[in-house]
Order: structure tokens, then sequence, then C-alpha cells
């Protein structure tokens, strides 16, 4: 009579109940197997990092865990170097030699969760900005809604064209999209041909406008007359309590 064949499942809820410190013979007990089932599957787990069965032939793995961490440390302190520069200097590290290719770096990194992504751009942030946007905040915590239905928020933007191919790459995690080291940061008035300015209050949309090049103090001022004040009689109804909140760029 052969060795009962243990489900997959089985294996994940032994790794379980090992993680909540349960002794082998209570597992045993628990998912209905032998206690040599039990030894077998955790040792599994702690060696190669899952539960399914070992792999009976193939390539043998070309980097140890010591060496498949260092990969990790170089990719977190470098975000923005390439597979060929990782791979590069990763292998300076190696104690074997076996030769490393890319795919492997990228395999080793993937396992890590860490995935390549385009660099977010945002606006560049001085500390003393930053302040000033917390002291904004914090004095209008305590504001109540119809304090801000009152608020008519204008912003604009400017839209580049070319030289789409200066966006870097960075390998991150995925919810570290807007951490400040994963970031390109631009400035608020960045560049681009084409602009659009816009309004918002909590009852909807303002009237839009576009226009070519940059924003300076007579285009804004043309703004405030033919889309500002009309965005205000279209969506405020109190015109003697209302606030238009901007951004305070050199323009405005």
């Amino acid at each position: 009579m052969g060795r009962k064949r243990i489900e997959t499942q089985v294996k994940w809820q032994i790794v379980a109940y090992y993680k909540l410190n349960y002794h082998p013979n209570q597992i045993a007990s628990l998912c209905n197997c032998s206690r040599g089932c039990v030894v077998n599957t955790i040792r599994n787990w702690k060696e190669n990092g899952g539960v399914g069965d070992k792999s009976r032939s193939g390539r043998p793995r070309v980097s140890t865990e010591k060496e498949d961490k260092t990969l990790f440390k170089l990719a977190r302190n470098n975000p923005r170097w390439s597979v060929r520069k990782l791979t590069g200097e990763w292998r300076t590290y190696q104690s074997s030699k076996s030769s490393i290719g890319r795919s492997t770096v990228n395999r080793r990194l993937l396992d890590f969760q860490l995935e390549s992504y385009n660099e977010t751009e945002k606006q560049l942030l001085s500390k003393e900005d930053k302040k000033k946007r917390l002291k904004w905040c914090l004095e209008r915590k305590n504001w109540t809604f119809e304090k801000w239905s009152s608020v008519l928020f204008s912003d604009e933007s400017n839209f580049q064209l070319v030289n789409r191919k200066t966006t870097a790459r960075v390998r991150r995690f995925k919810n570290e999209k807007y951490e400040s080291r994963f970031i390109k940061q631009r400035v608020q008035a960045g560049g681009g041909s084409v602009g659009i300015w816009g309004a918002i209050t909590s009852n909807g949309t303002g009237v839009c406008q576009v226009y070519s090049g940059r924003m300076d103090q007579y285009l804004y001022i043309d703004t405030l007359e033919n889309a500002m004040l009309p965005s205000r009689d279209l969506l405020i109804d109190d015109h003697s309590n209302w606030i238009y909140q901007q951004d305070y760029v050199l323009c405005h």
C-alpha cells in the first residue's frame, strides 16, 4: 500500500498551523495526515518557499538565497538601474562561476514582487511648500459641507506633446507609486504647448478654457473674466459669500 497523496490545500493548511506555533502532532491530527507528512511539508516550505513537489529534473538554481537578497538590496538602493546594470553588478557578488543572465535577474526581482514601472511625474515641492500646504489643511479641517460648497477651485495644466522618450523607469513595489524617491519631480509651469484651465465646486464642473503656450498674467486675467466668473455664476448661488481658491503660481 503506497503513501497517501496530500492535496496542495491541505499542505498550505499545515503551513498556516505551523505559523501559529501548533505542534506537529496537533497539526497532523487537525489535517488528518501523518506526523511525517507535516514535518516534510514544513521542511519543503522552509527550503523552497512553497509546498509543491520537488522538481525531479531540470537546471539547478544558479544563485543562493543570500545572493538573491543581495540582488534585492541592489534594486532597492538603486531603483533606476536597468536590468543590464543590475546583472553586471550582481555578478560581482556571485560565489559560483555560473553565468547569470538578465532573464534570471528579472525572475528573481519578480519573485520579490519588484516590478518595473514608468517614473511618476509630480510637481516639485520644497519643504516650505509642504509646510504651507499642511497649514492650509489644518486651518480648514473643521469646515462644514456648506462652507466647502461655497468654494470655487481652479487649476490649469500644460501638456507637452514632444520628448516623450525622457520618461525613465524605476523598480518598486506596486504600492510605492507616489513615494518621493520613485518620482520624477517637475516645476509647476512645466513645459508644453497646449494648456487647459478649469474649475469645480461641490455642484459640478465649471467652464473650461483651452489656450496655447504658457499661462501668463494677461492670459490669466482673460481667463478670470471669460471662464472663472461664468463658472461662479453657473455653480454658486450666493455671490456675496463665496471663495475663489487658486494655487498662487507667479502669474496669479
